[in-house]
């Protein structure tokens, strides 16, 4: 680098202009961090870029996570406070030579801590912060959970205050307990934690890629602090312990806003608490980043900007409808009356008035729904559609003029239909509204880095439709997948548009094998015929497949 500094290097490779570079020091001296923390966090330049720089000015390598070969020798030198604190993650040992992967490879300051902590010299690889994060939640967070609530319960006089049940005791070992949980979650990118209640112990299970993975057992002595401190955050009654509740709380965590609505239910061991997280930036997301093909992602651009209709989005809780129906909504014109009822508010999106229905103030689907065609609005986007009032209310305000969003659970396209006619809606009138519906699964991603080439089983091959001799990948598991044999999840779906074969068949109020037979003549592929596909194309398993799509 011939003695340049990072901010002269900024400067002078046109990375940073003098107005950003100025701002990115004086956020530096308010905050402590480094200059290269400062712009990566604020994304002066990407990580792509960084990476550039990094390797050409500073021969420092940058290194992909998901694809690295952990050594546990080396993973056990550091511990997990050390790791989230400083975001890295040790990769490998070879003699006094420490592999780490680091967010900021240029912080001396951690390369001599690295040094007096382990006796090794700290070859710094750079990383992404999340992927860090990730797999120091994945290495180190139940050990750190287990050694916490080992350390609070050795202690006899808070142990004797807990046995006692007494609701005032809210130690700073408890709140560091919990805030470990929520961070550990947080970068595994779960969607819910379970605190479950047993004889003898409270079992602490996350949601990630649509499976529950346990993350700690802890001792049952300490569920009513746990709980209770759960319930201060989320502005809930502590006294109150025969019934269920509701609150939430939001947190900022690694840099992540995150909304976490809490419900807890008592039983026979005490109350169990389940936490839903969901992530503040998720309906930032393009509805292009959602998994759709081009053309596909073209028909519901087509049905969303529709002034008038009935959209349907179907499938399963955890499937991604209100994420994909938030990202479509976001990319609505602003000129526009749009108002969303759910039972509960998933996403906040600008513009948009949100209404909480059959929450604490008692307001029904059905009364909420009038109330917003009172209101001139153009678009209505339904959470749900829980009973026959609402199902007429909604395709009558279809027919009106208003574009009706409806999210529902029905197992497929077909089944949407029908449900809505058999809660009472007019066949004709939905006929004349229906613009389309989708129905969609999310289904892990077998992990590249493990996969193994088998034949397929015989009832998946009949299940999914393939060869009896079809090859396929099977999950096996390693340190990047948690063991699980996959990692992340894709968009499996079906989508059609309504033409006038379908309209007729609606208004006859035809069986779904009737639909079915006519959307069969269009080249309609179907949820299970695209799952096949997938598990062909070596994206997943056929076991997930069945599972997720199938059964």
């Amino acid at each position: 680098m011939k003695g340049r500094t990072l901010s002269e290097l900024f400067l002078q490779t046109g990375l940073l202009t003098e107005d950003k570079l100025k701002a990115a020091n004086s956020k530096r001296v308010l905050t402590g961090a480094t200059l290269f923390e400062v712009v990566m966090s604020e994304k002066m330049i990407d990580y792509l870029t960084a990476a550039e720089l990094l390797s050409r000015h500073y021969e420092i390598s940058s290194v992909d996570l998901s694809k690295a070969e952990f050594d546990r020798s080396a993973v056990n030198l550091l511990d997990y406070a050390f790791c989230s604190r400083y975001k890295v993650i040790p990769i490998k040992l070879s003699g006094f030579r420490l592999v780490a992967a680091m967010n900021d490879p240029l912080n001396q300051r951690i390369l001599d801590d690295i040094f007096v902590r382990t006796g090794c010299r700290a070859e710094p690889v750079f990383a992404r912060e999340e992927e860090i994060l990730y797999f120091a939640s994945q290495f180190y967070s139940p050990e750190h959970i287990k050694t916490l609530a080992a350390s609070y319960i050795s202690d006899e006089k808070f142990k004797n205050d807990l046995i006692s049940s007494n609701p005032d005791v809210h130690t700073v070992t408890a709140t560091e307990l919990i805030d470990v949980i929520l961070e550990a979650a947080v970068s595994l990118f779960s969607t819910d934690i379970h605190f479950e209640p047993f004889q003898s112990e409270m079992r602490v299970r996350v949601r990630t890629d649509g499976k529950l993975r346990e993350l700690q057992t802890i001792d049952i002595s300490l569920l009513s602090n746990v709980i209770g401190r759960l319930k201060l955050m989320a502005r809930m009654d502590t006294t109150e312990r025969r019934r269920p509740q509701e609150g939430r709380f939001t947190r900022t965590i690694n840099d992540m806003d995150a909304d976490f609505k809490i419900s807890t239910i008592p039983t026979i061991f005490g109350e169990k608490a389940v936490i839903r997280v969901v992530y503040g930036h998720m309906p930032a997301e393009s509805k292009e980043s959602l998994g759709y093909k081009d053309s596909d992602l073209a028909l519901l651009d087509r049905m969303f900007s529709a002034s008038s209709g009935l959209v349907i989005v179907t499938g399963p809780a955890g499937s991604g409808k209100s994420t994909a129906i938030a990202s479509f909504m976001r990319a609505m014109s602003a000129d526009i009356n749009i108002t969303s009822i759910e039972d509960p508010v998933e996403y906040i999106l600008p513009g948009v008035t949100h209404i909480s229905a059959a929450g604490k103030s008692g307001l029904e689907f059905s009364e909420a729904l009038r109330s917003a065609l009172n209101q001139d609005a153009d678009v209505i986007m339904l959470g749900e559609v829980p009973d026959s009032q609402t199902a007429k209310l909604a395709v009558q305000a279809a027919v009106k003029g208003s574009l009706v969003i409806c999210a529902m659970s029905a197992r497929d396209c077909v089944s949407a239909i029908r449900q809505l006619i058999d809660m009472g809606a007019d066949p004709s009138l939905l006929a004349m509204s229906i613009k389309g519906v989708a129905s969609q699964r999310l289904v892990r991603k077998v992990c590249p880095n493990c996969r193994a080439g088998v034949r397929i089983k015989a009832d998946h091959a009949k299940l999914l439709n393939l060869m009896d001799d079809e090859p396929v990948y099977a999950a096996k598991g390693c340190g990047t997948c948690a063991n699980t044999g996959y990692k992340g999840r894709f968009l499996i779906y079906e989508l059609f548009a309504a033409d006038e074969a379908l309209r007729s068949v609606i208004e006859s109020n035809g069986s779904k094998a009737d639909m079915e037979r006519c959307l069969k003549g269009r080249g309609f592929k179907t949820l299970a015929a695209n799952a096949a596909r997938a598990v062909q194309d070596g994206f997943t398993t056929a076991d997930e497949a069945v599972h997720a799509v199938i059964l």
